[in-house]
């Protein structure tokens, strides 16, 4: 009786040891999300980022015992926005899933012993895991060139199966404590705004013609409008306005000038995705309005010689491609 008590025991011991767990956690991490374009950001383009949350986690079964809890308390110092030294602003969602279906509030908390998310995370089935977190949808629009950061406070408690049986997936013992991890997240930022150049050539006078024309009344003169793309990604559609003040010296010509095709003509090449119509200069349904108080308001109507406005407003249709260029011309006359 007594040597079979003794085989019992040593069963009992052989499959029922206890395995150590337990949670380490880290002062301070830091992420760089990159290099971005301004274009780039405007399209919420840059790359979600999924990395440690700063506590590292270690046990038999993380899944499997009820009794585990890990929670994280979020704080974000600027209300979950990336924000330069001149105040521009990146807005993006944390999230307890890469997906972002699972987002988290300034303040929220995230429940890492849910079965579910540890499910979702692909942590079910592990034995050690850095807990993560992501940060997902990062936008801005007209941002300048810097570096733009904010900084996460993580604070974290937790109660964990420090030994189990594993005859019976009885929890033997907890650990449990209290931390607090500080994230950094920095994103680089290269502004990329179109490029507008303006140049302008007398192209015809009334005594010389177009061979070596003066500046002088009566004369033509033509205005070139040059606008790049210099971006790695399409201007928005139909976002693309120039607004041009007309010098007091001129008028506008109601006919196209020496060298000129059509009024406002567009140069482009067959790749550029702009347009740009011109019907008549009372017309609501062209590209192109008129100003007499200096683009207050854009509901003038040149006079039949062009005088009568101050401005012109030029309203491309269709989305400028990276890296291709317009040109407008325009027309005047010298008064």
């Amino acid at each position: 009786m007594r040597s079979l008590c003794a085989l019992i025991a040593s069963l009992v011991l052989a499959w029922a040891g206890p395995a150590r767990a337990g949670c380490v956690a880290r002062d301070a991490v830091q992420y760089n999300l990159g290099t971005w374009t301004s274009g780039q950001t405007a399209k919420g383009l840059p790359s979600d980022l999924t990395a440690s949350a700063g506590l590292r986690c270690s046990g038999p079964l993380l899944s499997l015992i009820g009794s585990n809890t890990v929670t994280a308390r979020v704080h974000s110092d600027n209300g979950f926005h990336l924000v330069s030294g001149g105040g521009q602003r990146i807005s993006y969602v944390a999230s307890a899933t890469p997906d972002g279906t699972r987002p988290v509030a300034q303040d929220g908390r995230i429940e890492y012993g849910d079965r579910t998310l540890l499910g979702l995370l692909g942590l079910g089935g592990r034995t050690e895991a850095d807990l993560p977190i992501s940060f997902v949808s990062f936008r801005g629009h007209g941002l300048r060139s810097g570096t733009y950061r904010d900084t996460i406070v993580v604070d974290w408690w937790w109660r964990v199966c420090d030994g189990v049986n594993l005859l019976n997936l009885i929890c033997l013992f907890h650990q449990q404590g209290t931390a607090r991890t500080t994230i950094l997240l920095t994103m680089n930022v290269v502004e990329r705004s179109p490029t507008i150049d303006i140049t302008a050539v007398v192209v015809q006078d009334p005594i010389r013609g177009t061979t070596d024309p003066l500046a002088i009344p009566g004369a033509q003169r033509l205005t070139r409008i040059r606008i790049n793309n210099p971006d790695v990604v399409p201007i928005d559609e139909n976002s693309l306005a120039v607004a041009v003040p007309i010098d007091p010296r001129l008028r506008l010509a109601q006919t196209p000038v020496a060298g000129q095709r059509s009024m406002y003509d567009l140069e482009k090449t067959p790749d550029s995705g702009m347009s740009l119509l011109y019907s008549a200069p009372g017309s609501t349904t062209d590209d192109v309005d008129f100003s007499s108080d200096a683009g207050a308001t854009w509901t003038a109507v040149p006079q039949p010689d062009g005088s009568g406005v101050n401005s012109v407003r030029l309203r491309m249709k269709g989305s400028l491609r990276p890296g291709e260029t317009v040109t407008i011309q325009m027309g005047y006359i010298i008064l």
